[in-house]
Order: structure tokens, then sequence, then C-alpha cells
């Protein structure tokens, strides 16, 4: 049996009323998306258990976890270096959230999280091993930017 190629990426746009996910491709190419309110999760591990079941099953439905290379969020407030959201004034959870350590513990996947609401993809990306997607193959670095409109 051959090996699978890791070539797909979940991207998570984490907004103040909507969560929106989705599975990308080697070219950039939407596979499949998903999206949730978040205001009936009030306690944060609920939300992350909701956010990985929505993960998962999006997963299963289009080539499972060995086509999967790692998870992207883009949240508010969210801190790329320690991969916690840190004290958001404007999303329902308080404190400092570790989101990423969280949902890769869920997953088993590696998970990034990205500052601001337009970054998310390229964190997925970069936390794979390198940039050799599309028409970023062998540059080195590169960003995508993704910003509500994945809804």
């Amino acid at each position: 049996m051959g090996v699978t190629k890791k070539n797909k990426v979940v991207g998570v746009v984490v907004g103040y009323d909507m969560a929106t996910l989705a599975i990308v491709g080697v070219r950039g190419d939407i596979i499949a998306r998903d999206s949730f309110y978040i205001s009936t999760y009030h306690d944060i591990n609920d939300f992350a258990g909701m956010l990985c079941e929505k993960i998962t099953s999006l997963i299963a439905a289009n080539g499972g976890m060995e086509s999967i290379r790692s998870v992207g969020i883009s949240v508010p407030s969210g801190n790329y270096v320690t991969g916690c959201v840190e004290n958001s004034p404007n999303m329902p959870w308080k404190g400092r959230i570790p989101l990423a350590s969280m949902l890769c513990d869920r997953l088993g996947l590696a998970v990034g999280l990205a500052v601001g609401l337009a970054v998310g993809l390229a964190v997925g990306f970069a936390v794979g091993v390198g940039v050799d997607f599309g028409v970023a193959e062998g540059v080195g670095d590169a960003a995508v930017a993704v910003g509500l409109g994945l809804a």
C-alpha cells in the first residue's frame, strides 16, 4: 500500500459570532467548508469540542486524516507565539485560552494560531513541513490572506 501525501490543510476563521472552517487543497482550492455560530458556547471547552467535531467530520468526508497536514486558526487577540487567545475583549471566553494546544491534543494534528482574522490558512501551511503548495512550491516563505469571505 502506498504512502498518502499530506496535501491538504484545515483553515479556521473564528469571528465574533461565527466560526468558519475549510479544507484547502494544494492549489488553494476550497475542497469543503462548514460554519457554526459561537454565541451559544460560553465555555471554551464546549467550543473546542464542537470545533473538533466539525473539523473531524469534514476531514472524514474528504479524504481522511492521512491527507491533512495541519490546522491553521485565525482568531481575534490570538498570539501566534504562545498559541493562546489572550484577553480578547469581544469573544465570549475571557483570560488566556491555550486554544492551539487544546485542539492539537484533541485532533492529533499540528495546530498553529494566527493573529487577527486574515491569516489562518497561511499558518496552516506554515505549521506543515514547509511551503510546497501550488504556485508557492519551493519558495520558502509565503503568505495566504483569507478574510471573512471564506464563508
